[in-house]
């Protein structure tokens, strides 16, 4: 499991990134990790986290899951894109990169 250090902070030199970054967390008491929101003009964004549980956590790695934001701000996951119908687990900083890319395009 990577430490607070290691993932707060990660998307900071990410500039095109880091600008819809609309929360971020890490919480070793509530769920034990990181946790971190981005938001795009589409509606569409991301729910990106490294805690006990998730996809890859074991290795170093991150999970995704794709969301979509209503009218009042709030947001659940959608399954109903053409990036994933699924959850991503398992991703490098840099496939998480690139998958918020293609989820701002989309």
């Amino acid at each position: 499991m990577l430490s607070e250090k290691e993932l707060v902070g990660m998307f900071d030199n990410q500039p095109l990134i880091k600008k819809f970054l609309v929360e971020e967390t890490f919480s070793p008491e509530e769920y034990k990790g990181y946790h971190a929101i981005f938001k795009f003009d589409n509606k569409f964004g991301a729910s990106v986290i490294h805690h006990e549980g998730s996809y890859g956590v074991d290795s170093g790695l991150l999970e995704l899951a794709v969301i979509k934001f209503n009218e009042d701000g709030k947001w659940k996951l959608t399954y109903e894109t053409t990036i994933t119908d699924d959850v991503l687990g398992y991703l490098t900083k840099n496939e998480v990169i690139d998958t918020l890319v293609q989820i701002k395009q989309l």
